[in-house]
């Protein structure tokens, strides 16, 4: 590539990168643009610096800093004898020994006190923590969120926690469940899908006094829409629900198939406990 100010022919390696140019690079190379900047800086080198520190002042004024004095007139003598210096966040006279070692500045010693930079940095890392926090907790949501059978899941412990009752319903046992139904409404065989979702419903309501709670012998898949079987039962008794929307000799069909899914949840788990 031809350098627009040297006129010499140079690997695109002597131009810096720019994305918004037709060839990617910029004009001049960098060796002549490096000379240019020279030249110009040399013209007037005191009124760029003086420039500089004004524009650099004033930022600091905006963002409302207050320039840290760190002088050799900040060094007394302490009532104990030892040499000493002022503090500028707590404003106590500590021994030097008291701060940390900085070369750059005039006393030697940085500020403010060890004491001050220790809360200081406390904050920090608390204010860090604070936010990871919130990260984990999005992250968090987002998971819940791509995956509804887990928040499902959740929802439904939660609500037995909150009633003192045993929450002992496994991912791996809600699976089995609606494989077993073959993921359907174990009641009227409703599919999910637009109009309905599969719901964990409890046989016996959590506000039964005499529910077992979240567990596997008292979960059943119903369908939940708009007159879904888990609407229509919501917390009454599965038998007299089933009586009154299905007569008594549906009733006895259905729950002759729940009383078997039952009794081979039962033997899955004493298989497990043995």
């Amino acid at each position: 590539m031809i350098c627009t100010h040297c006129h010499v022919d140079k690997p695109l390696e002597q131009f810096v990168k720019h994305r918004e140019t037709i060839s990617g690079r910029t004009q001049p190379c960098k060796i002549c643009a490096n000379t240019r900047y020279v030249a110009y800086m040399d013209k007037d080198r005191e009124a760029f610096n003086a420039h500089a520190r004004k524009r650099s002042e004033k930022r600091r004024r905006q963002a409302g800093y207050t320039p840290q004095i760190n002088t050799l007139d900040r060094l007394h003598e302490l009532p104990s004898g030892r040499l000493g210096m002022q503090c500028i966040a707590c404003l106590r006279d500590v021994d030097l020994e008291g701060f940390y070692l900085d070369k750059r500045s005039l006393t030697g010693h940085m500020q403010p006190c060890k004491q001050c930079v220790g809360v200081r940095q406390k904050a920090i890392r608390a204010h860090i923590s604070v936010e990871k926090r919130v990260q984990d907790n999005k992250k968090r949501n987002i998971g819940r969120a791509t995956r509804p059978q887990n928040r499902r899941r959740e929802n439904i412990i939660r609500r037995a926690r909150k009633r003192s009752l045993p929450a002992m319903f496994t991912m791996e046992e809600r699976k089995f469940m609606l494989a077993y139904w073959g993921y359907a409404c174990a009641i009227c065989g409703n599919q999910e899908g637009f109009e309905w979702t599969i719901a964990d419903d409890h046989v016996i309501p959590l506000a039964d006094p005499h529910c077992p709670g979240t567990v596997a012998l008292n979960m059943l898949p119903l369908c939940h829409g708009v007159g879904g079987c888990n609407n229509t039962k919501s917390n009454k008794n599965l038998h007299i629900w089933l009586i009154a929307h299905y007569g008594k000799r549906k009733t006895i069909m259905i729950e002759k198939k729940i009383t078997i899914y039952f009794e081979l949840v039962r033997q899955r788990s004493q298989c497990r406990t043995s």
